[in-house]
């Protein structure tokens, strides 16, 4: 799995330096069950002929325990009438506290605009291990607005509802995105 992860993100990267990606750097933090979730998400984007690919480094942390991954995923959508629906999938590697496992996500999105430079949000994404003996089953619901601020930069905010192995959280996230 390693070895896939790295074939791709090599791919990845030369489409990357080709063109006009997208850098975006995401945080959440929210609390649950008195424990405190906290990520951090950097990432580069590049739209091509299959759709957005994406590559990111993803670093959590649940009270004193923490993971470490890369991801690199694929997003497409479809936009009907005013509304823009999107997918994704991704694979990525990921390093915790007691074991390292290969794992996926799957995604969805559903994007409208409610003025000329906000959008309104809502999407979800679960991921887990393959063939993991812990539970690295995870959830992640939101929905907020979306700004353009000025003609390249994008700022994201809304309200997050995650669910780690047995523990749910509730709090914020905020998502800045700039096009290179």
């Amino acid at each position: 799995m390693k070895k896939f992860l790295i074939a791709i993100s090599l791919a990845a990267a030369s489409a990357f330096a080709a063109a006009n990606p997208t850098g975006f750097i995401n945080y959440d933090q929210a609390s649950g069950d008195s424990k405190t979730l906290q990520k951090l998400l950097v990432g580069v984007a590049q739209s091509t002929s299959w759709g957005v690919l994406d590559f990111s480094v993803i670093h959590q942390r649940i009270e004193s325990s923490s993971a470490t991954g890369a991801e690199v995923g694929l997003t497409n959508g479809v936009k009907l009438g005013p509304v823009t629906l999107r997918g994704r999938l991704s694979l990525g590697y990921g390093s915790g506290e007691t074991e390292d496992a290969g794992f996926y996500s799957v995604g969805a999105e559903a994007q409208v605009p409610v003025a000329q430079q906000v959008g309104l949000y809502a999407n979800y994404l679960y991921r887990d291990a393959f063939g993991s003996s812990v539970d690295w089953s995870s959830s992640r619901a939101s929905v907020g607005l979306d700004f353009a601020v000025g003609a390249r930069t994008n700022l994201r905010v809304g309200y997050i509802s995650a669910e780690q192995g047995d523990t749910r959280f509730n709090g914020g996230t905020v998502t800045v995105a700039y096009q290179f």
